[in-house]
This record gives C-alpha cells, sequence and structure tokens, in this order.
C-alpha cells in the first residue's frame, strides 16, 4: 500500500495537485472496460486515475483489472484491490479518506457505469470546480461536457472541503440506498459548499414507497424516520475523522 501511495503522490506533484480521478467498481467488468476506455480518450494521460475494486467475484473483471495493471502503458493507472467487500458506501468512504489524508486539492469520484465522449471534458469541471467546488451530478444525467452518467454519480471535491465537511457517516447510516450520501451532501452543502443537485434528482424517500421493491421496502421501512431525522437535521454540518469511520488500509495492490 506505501507503494502505491507513494506513485499517486508523485503523479499528483508532477501535475502541480491539478486533479485525480477515483472509479469504484464491482463486479461489472463491461462497465469497467468501458469506463476505462472512455478515459484514455478523452482525458490528458497524466492525470491520476485510481480504481478500487471492492472485492469482485467475477473472474473477468479480476482479469481486466490484472492487464491494467501489467500494461506499461498505463502508467497514469492505479488499481486497489479490496481484501473484502466495503459495500457501495464503503467504498466511496475509502476514496475520501485517500483523498484526505493524502490532501488531494482537487478530486472526480464515479462509478464504473460513467462514460465520456468529449476529449478534454475535465478542463471544464476544473473550472466548475473553482466557483464550486461540490458538484453532485445526478443519475441519467448527460454534462454538455461529455459526461455521459446511465446510473451511478459523479462527485467533485476538495481538500478543503473534505477537512471541513469531515467523511461519510458510516456509523449513523450502515445501510446503503443513497441516505449517507445524501447526509454527506447535505453537510457540503450548510457549510456552502455545493448548489442544489443538477439533472434528475433523486427523492430517496421514493425507494422505501408504496412503488418500493418490496424486499427494500420491508428491510428499511422500519428505520425510514431515523435516517430522515438525520439527513434533514440543519445543525449537521461537521464530521471529524477518525470517527470510526474506515481507514485506508488493508488493502493490497
Amino acid at each position: 500500500m506505501i507503494k502505491i501511495i507513494e506513485q499517486i503522490r508523485s503523479l499528483q506533484k508532477n501535475l502541480n495537485e491539478k486533479i485525480i480521478i477515483g472509479v469504484k467498481t464491482y463486479n461489472r467488468s463491461q462497465m469497467i472496460r468501458r469506463v476505462v476506455n472512455s478515459l484514455r480518450k478523452t482525458v490528458d494521460p497524466h492525470i491520476p486515475i485510481l480504481i478500487y475494486d471492492d472485492f469482485s467475484t467475477e473472474p473477468s473483471q479480476v482479469t481486466f483489472l490484472n492487464l491494467l495493471i501489467d500494461d506499461a502503458t498505463n502508467k497514469n493507472i492505479q488499481v486497489v484491490f479490496h481484501e473484502k467487500n466495503m459495500g457501495s458506501n464503503g467504498n466511496n468512504q475509502r476514496f475520501l479518506d485517500y483523498f484526505f489524508q493524502n490532501k488531494i486539492q482537487k478530486w472526480i469520484l464515479v462509478d464504473d457505469d460513467c462514460s465520456f465522449t468529449k476529449k478534454d471534458w475535465i478542463n471544464d469541471i476544473v473550472i466548475q470546480m473553482d466557483e464550486n467546488p461540490h458538484l453532485f451530478i445526478m443519475p441519467k444525467y448527460e454534462e454538455p461536457t461529455g459526461i455521459q452518467h446511465p446510473h451511478g454519480f459523479f462527485l467533485t471535491g476538495t481538500y478543503e472541503m473534505l477537512r471541513k465537511v469531515g467523511p461519510y457517516d458510516l456509523k449513523s447510516f450502515p445501510l446503503r440506498y443513497g441516505d449517507c450520501h445524501a447526509d454527506f451532501t447535505s453537510r457540503c452543502r450548510r457549510l456552502g459548499y455545493g448548489e442544489e443537485a443538477r439533472g434528475e434528482f433523486i427523492d430517496y424517500k421514493k425507494i422505501f414507497g408504496p412503488s418500493a421493491n418490496p424486499v427494500h421496502r420491508k428491510r428499511f421501512f422500519p428505520i425510514r424516520a431515523k435516517y430522515d431525522a438525520i439527513v434533514e437535521d440543519e445543525s449537521r454540518t461537521s464530521i471529524p475523522w477518525g470517527n470510526g469511520n474506515l481507514n485506508f488500509i488493508g488493502d493490497k495492490v
């Protein structure tokens, strides 16, 4: 792990700490291939790309990621395999923890089901981040900059933002389906980072409404009111780092 951190630090230093792209993935070999290929075509080859695989069991995915590691032309791409599955929120937090610990000045975090169509789209994002560090582009939204985003999310931030807002609150939101991120985004906004989410806004409550998947509804309905109260608490702003959340340890390169 020290090796990969030093590699990314070196790349970041060469870029004058411009930006780093994180891609989180799990058992979706076709999607990770698509997003990696689109990044290769549209992003400067010196910009670091860090991929976290959340303990995938799909052989084709593991094979593809190992080929990326072995390919000498991918000097800007680093792959980390988690030694156990952390779930979507846990994988997000692993990235935030890395960005914070290494004082990454600007970062982008995307799901593996994003893809990019416009050359140097990242330049437009960097300009937007100077005014609004927290850009949260919602599902099924396509930026004029060429970001195709069919389902997951596209999130940006800065070291200063993370220093003030803190990490995901994995202790309050042990189950996924939006609430942990809704809380993180709400805290960012309360501290002046980011405007209302653009594109198609997700109403997280719909997940638990009459049309929700019955399995989800049965599992999460008892905690719905508790989660809503936490997310909507206007006094919630900063959460301290090291508050029982994940640390960036235990992974293998």
